[in-house]
């Protein structure tokens, strides 16, 4: 998968959107993602992230791998972090299991699970 640094390579002038056609994908598979879902049947609902993440923690040491996160973008104003960028965050277990599926500013798309919830 692309890391964030490839993704914000590719825009290539600000504000960013996603094409119509990537939008109404993202869109209409978040109703259908469901907790602990797996990667590949997240991709099969909403198409390639625009990035991936390794995460680890807690910070310092004997810190160790908890897994991973893809992002989905339908708008970004310029490079950088911005909190209020419509987007879809989903963050997976060691297993590749979906815990958390997080968009921000979409309508009809809410939370399921959280940081600390469990794919059993």
């Amino acid at each position: 998968m692309p890391t964030y640094q490839e993704f914000e390579n590719k825009i290539e002038r600000y504000p960013y959107a996603a094409s119509p056609e990537r939008v109404r994908r993202i869109v209409a598979g978040i109703s259908k993602v469901t907790h602990c879902m797996t990667k590949a049947q997240i991709r099969a609902l909403l198409g390639k992230p625009d990035y991936s993440r390794l995460n680890y923690g807690p910070k310092g040491p004997g810190e160790k791998w908890l897994g991973s996160d893809w992002t989905f973008y339908i708008s970004k104003r310029d490079s950088g972090t911005n909190l209020n960028d419509p987007r879809v965050e989903i963050f997976f277990d060691t297993h590749d299991r979906a815990h958390w599926i997080a968009p921000t500013r979409m309508e009809a798309a809410h939370e399921i699970g959280g940081p600390s919830s469990k794919c059993d």
